[in-house]
């Protein structure tokens, strides 16, 4: 048999196509329901333990090689997309990838220091305490839940904005790009924008590079 490479890592179609073919190839293999007891992100594959040999045999009879060193199919640890889990709990540390040297990165080490935290139940140590306070007073004031990601700082409470029933709180959100607009070229050219990861925006037929962020600046995100 002639193996042909169909979509390589980087195209925005892979992630989709991986998806599509380990959900087929798991729950058949394991006479399973996906989004019921089968659960496929990427080539992470989340199913039952007593189905996992059948599935491990289907992927690796249709020439697929599961990672063994992340594959998890007995005992109270389990790896999926990022996360570390022992017993149902997150687990995973927190790695500094740089040493910050603005407010985003400060932020974005705050709450993965917050987060190892409150596994271990310390509230704020001290290196928490030295990061907070090199923010600038404006952004020190960007608090709000863990939903919201790293544009705000994780804390337990923090002050809301209310309008028209839905609340706001301050954060420090990122500032992309100037649309390209492409509404007067042909559909080929915008099926490639899409594939190679520009995001349409319906109201002006405009698109936007995918994580062009070119700065970021105080502003105010609803959540619920």
């Amino acid at each position: 048999m002639n193996l042909q490479k169909f979509s390589s890592m980087g195209n925005g179609f892979t992630f989709e196509l991986e998806t599509l073919i380990f959900s087929h190839v798991a729950s058949v293999a394991g006479g399973l329901t996906p989004g019921v007891d089968c659960f496929v992100y990427g080539d992470d594959i989340i199913v039952p333990s007593e189905k996992a040999d059948d599935v491990l045999s289907a992927l690796r009879f249709c020439g697929f090689t599961p990672n063994r060193t992340k594959t998890f199919t007995s005992g109270p640890f389990r790896e999926s997309c990022g996360g570390d889990f022992y017993g149902g709990v997150a687990v995973r540390p927190f790695y500094p990838k740089v040493i910050p040297s603005e407010p985003a990165e400060v932020i974005t080490h705050l709450n993965g220091i917050a987060r190892v935290n409150s596994l271990i139940r310390v509230v704020h140590p001290r290196l928490w305490l030295r990061l907070h306070d090199s923010l600038p007073t404006a952004i020190r004031a960007c608090k709000g839940p863990a939903q919201l990601g790293d544009v705000v700082i994780h804390v337990p409470s923090w002050h809301t904005r209310w309008k028209h029933s839905i609340g706001y709180v301050r954060c420090w959100k990122p500032v992309t790009r100037p649309k390209a607009f492409v509404w007067g070229f042909s559909e080929q050219t915008r099926l490639m924008s899409s594939l190679l990861g520009v995001i349409p925006d319906d109201d002006t037929q405009g698109y936007v590079g995918r994580g062009c962020v070119e700065g970021y600046r105080l502003g105010w995100v609803a959540f619920s």
